[in-house]
């Protein structure tokens, strides 16, 4: 009898790495294709930062006997990738594609790329950017586009917690505190906005991820009126702030495809974000969501949004009606479960238990 790759005793072993540091993006995209591949093979998730050199990386490989493999980042992941020895797919992240690297880095990074069984990108404008840093992506670059899981904590409320009033205009910008956010950006626009309405309240949401940048970006939050700071939140908790806000803000000088955005336009809540290739690709102005320019330009924008409650459910329909349509979890699962497919063609292995099927996380070493 022929198996198919949806028979449970086909199963490959899949190694799915990325740097997982709490509140950001790969902590929740890498666990999320986890869990994809997770019904059909045995998935080990793996932290990039568990490593310290890629021999170790490729003792894992053996050990737990992996046939294909998927990283995330190609700054991140691509050189333990290198060291896998298995076919593998690279998952380009913001990072890679809009941040400044060191020469170094890019060669790696384009090694990396250059190895590479497959190369996904989150959007069309993440492949053109892809193709034009690496022509050796040019016809291997698929397109998957995030998917957006969301599960609030109903009974956690950031407005309680800060103390503000059912009143106030909470401005919610989920950001690690890292320069590509420029959490700042907005800061003495809002400070100007908040002395002529006191309701106006920007908090900034994330974890210090560049200490010698945090320590800047916590001191002027500490002299601004009107700015608070709250370490990342669980997620779920984080989920239910952005139910709370009067509008979600992104300031990123670059970014690949932001979750936080998705999630943001899934649960209703409009998005204003600063104009960029990544956030111009799953925005549409005016439609389903706001792009400003400069600081003065958002305080017109979200102006007029906050003081048109028809225009903001319109706009927090739309980002719904969009996030279903095009970042839906079944067409995520079905392409990744096709792309390990691809990555090892021909290839099974019986699963002797129901065991062999969970995900196995590999913790970073303590520092």
């Amino acid at each position: 009898m022929s198996i198919t790759s949806h028979d449970r005793r086909c199963v490959l072993n899949v190694l799915v790495l990325g740097c997982l540091t709490d509140a950001t993006g790969n902590a929740v995209t890498a666990p999320r294709i986890a869990r994809h591949l997770e019904p059909e093979h045995r998935v080990v998730l793996a932290d990039a930062r568990a490593f310290r050199s890629p021999s170790e990386l490729h003792t894992l490989v053996r050990h737990e006997r992996i046939d294909a493999a998927i990283g995330l980042h190609a700054l991140l992941a691509g050189p333990l990738m290198l060291a896998a020895d298995v076919p593998y797919a690279l998952v380009f992240g913001g990072t890679d594609l809009y941040e400044p690297v060191h020469n170094l880095h890019m060669r790696q990074m384009s090694q990396a790329v250059a190895s590479a069984e497959c190369l996904v990108a989150f959007s069309p404008e993440n492949q053109a950017r892809a193709e034009s840093l690496w022509p050796s992506a040019v016809g291997r670059v698929r397109c998957i586009p995030q998917a957006v899981e969301v599960e609030v904590d109903e009974g956690y409320s950031l407005r309680r917690t800060l103390g503000l009033a059912d009143d106030d205009v909470l401005l919610l910008l989920p950001a690690g505190l890292r320069q590509v956010k420029d959490p700042l950006h907005l800061i003495e626009a809002v400070v100007a906005w908040h002395r002529t309405d006191r309701r106006v309240h920007l908090v900034l949401v994330g974890a210090a991820l560049e200490p010698w940048y945090a320590d800047h970006v916590l001191g002027r939050v500490a002299t601004s009126a009107g700015v608070h700071y709250v370490p990342s939140l669980p997620r779920a908790r984080f989920l239910a702030a952005v139910c709370e806000a009067a509008v979600v803000l992104n300031t990123s000088l670059g970014e690949g495809m932001c979750g936080v955005i998705l999630e943001a336009m899934q649960l209703g809540t409009p998005v204003v974000a600063r104009r960029n290739p990544g956030n111009a690709a799953i925005i549409s102005h005016g439609r389903t969501g706001l792009l400003y320019e400069t600081p003065q330009d958002f305080v017109r924008q979200t102006n007029s949004l906050l003081a048109n409650k028809p225009y903001r459910e319109r706009i927090g329909e739309a980002a719904r009606r969009y996030v279903d349509a095009v970042h839906a979890m079944a067409p995520e699962r079905r392409a990744y479960l096709t792309l390990v497919r691809d990555l090892c063609p021909g290839v099974s292995r019986s699963r002797t238990s129901d065991s062999e099927s969970l995900i196995t996380a590999c913790p970073p070493r303590p520092c």
